[in-house]
């Protein structure tokens, strides 16, 4: 496991959300952050993990494109049109391998498309390089 990938990044003060309608995929992902000391939140609804974000606000959101309800989309669009949200960055994680699933979620502000399923590397190395940015800021971060 390459944990080391977050090496210089302070992960107990980071906050990762996963957001996916099947509890047995946020619970994988949630094994594969462990060892890095990322504190991460599960969700199985999209707007719930939206209403969270609004007081909580998580560094990264993984996010699944189908779900219920509000699909990933809607998610995507409904963070980027609230000002206090639209900085969190956000890694789809889908079952879908479309180009057109994966350029409308970069058009929306997705900032990396992990395709199901994926190994514990490259969802480690997707993270960490959404938290390198903040490296500088991390004493602005949780405390």
């Amino acid at each position: 496991m390459s944990s080391d990938v977050f090496q210089g990044i302070d992960t107990s003060r980071h906050l990762v959300y996963l957001i996916d309608d099947l509890p047995s995929n946020n619970t994988i992902s949630e094994k594969m952050l462990a060892v890095t000391g990322l504190k991460t939140r599960s969700f199985t609804s999209a707007k719930e993990a939206l209403n969270a974000a609004r007081t909580e606000k998580p560094d990264v959101i993984l996010l699944d494109i189908l779900m219920p309800s509000m699909d990933g989309m809607a998610f995507l669009e409904a963070l980027r049109d609230a000002p206090e949200l639209s900085d969190i960055r956000v890694i789809i994680v889908s079952a879908v391998n479309e180009i057109s699933e994966m350029m409308q979620s970069k058009a929306l502000g997705a900032c990396d498309y992990l395709t199901k399923p994926f190994t514990i590397d490259r969802l480690q190395e997707a993270v960490a390089s959404q938290l390198k940015p903040q490296r500088n800021n991390d004493n602005t971060q949780r405390q």
